[in-house]
């Protein structure tokens, strides 16, 4: 199997936590977490939201876009920008922590 893209997930210390992989010429978005130094077949335990290490700088409006690729493209454009794993549809409570204080555009 040849991914096509590896989108990597941080904790809030930076530290690779999950791993979303597009597969080359397919729909599917096979998931990994890291543990114990290598990435690991399944979701982590607990969500986080794309890009969550960059959510701390100056900078206070966040755009909830649709995928990790286009997350990656409006972080180049210098926003600060998350998505949710598995796309739009799978918001996971937990992770509405995060948006706290914020101005989030959907």
């Amino acid at each position: 199997m040849k991914f096509e893209a590896e989108y990597i997930y941080s904790d809030l210390n930076g530290n690779p936590y999950e791993k979303v992989c597009r597969i080359e010429g397919k729909k599917g978005f096979p998931i990994f977490h890291w543990k114990n130094g290598k990435w690991e077949p399944g979701k982590a335990e607990k969500a986080l939201p794309y890009l969550i290490g960059l959510w701390f700088r100056e900078v206070r409006a966040l755009f909830d876009v649709e995928g990790e690729k286009d997350s990656d493209y409006l972080v180049k454009l210098g926003f600060l920008a998350t998505c949710n794993r598995g796309g739009a549809g799978n918001f996971q409570a937990e992770i509405a922590q995060y948006y706290k204080g914020r101005t989030v555009y959907i």
